[in-house]
């Protein structure tokens, strides 16, 4: 049985927001919001990618099943929106 049943927030954007990860049920079966914040954060913040897909890439490939008895066996779909800071107020 298929139940949508999607996590619905709403918010006020502002200058302090940096980004927005959307995915569906195969990235939040491995990693709770905060691991996937905290996870996205540091590659952004420390320049480790010049891609936004580099840092998807590498989420996948840290939650991929290694057996098909583990938790990561399941479809993922992940975006990561980027906002545009605005570094005068900081």
């Amino acid at each position: 049985m298929v139940i949508c049943a999607p996590d619905v927030k709403q918010i006020t954007f502002d200058n302090t927001c940096e980004f927005m990860i959307m995915a569906c049920d195969g990235i939040w079966d491995c990693l709770d919001n905060q691991a996937c914040i905290d996870k996205v954060r540091d590659k952004i913040i420390n320049n480790r990618y010049k891609r936004l897909s580099e840092i998807i890439e590498e989420l996948y490939d840290s939650i991929l099943a290694k057996t098909k008895e583990e938790v990561g066996n399941d479809n993922m779909t992940c975006m990561i929106i980027k906002f545009k800071q605005n570094y005068k107020n900081k």
